[in-house]
């Protein structure tokens, strides 16, 4: 619980797309309403069956798009110190939320607002393998050390 208040101390604001009733996530939540942070939360699955938020947002529903429009604009935030940072010249982005529609566009709709003027923005492009890539790209790293073989993309 620790870890989670500190979370919410460290970050701008938090959006739960989805978490069970007793989970850090919520307790993260929690928190960062606390804290006086962005705190928001979607109710069910985004994802799957039963799955509405886009759609809904899609739809004309404002606190959907709401919803949304706070998320991109926190993982645009995230994405800009990671441009600050390191300056990649591409993010691949993966995992359950790589699957919702939209899910690039909404990014890079919301990424010119955070980055500083000349920053150049970085390619966002989705996992080729979808939620399982970034395990396949940790097996692929543990092989290629395990060979002592140089890095290749």
């Amino acid at each position: 619980l620790t870890r989670n208040r500190l979370v919410a101390a460290l970050s701008h604001g938090t959006v739960v797309m989805e978490a069970a009733f007793r989970s850090g996530a919520l307790n993260t939540l929690n928190w960062a309403e606390a804290l006086g942070r962005v705190a928001m939360a979607v109710p069910g699955p985004i994802l799957g069956p039963g799955s509405e938020l886009a759609a809904r947002a899609a739809g004309g529903d404002t606190q959907a798009e709401a919803v949304l429009a706070t998320w991109a604009d926190l993982s645009a935030e995230a994405l800009e110190i990671l441009q600050m940072t390191i300056d990649p010249q591409i993010v691949v982005l993966g995992g359950g939320l790589s699957q919702m529609p939209g899910f690039v566009e909404r990014l890079e709709a919301a990424l010119p607002a955070r980055l500083m003027p000349g920053t150049p923005r970085p390619i966002l492009r989705l996992a080729r393998h979808g939620d399982a890539s970034g395990v396949r790209g940790a097996a692929l790293l543990a092989r290629m050390a395990a060979a002592e073989q140089p890095w290749t993309c």
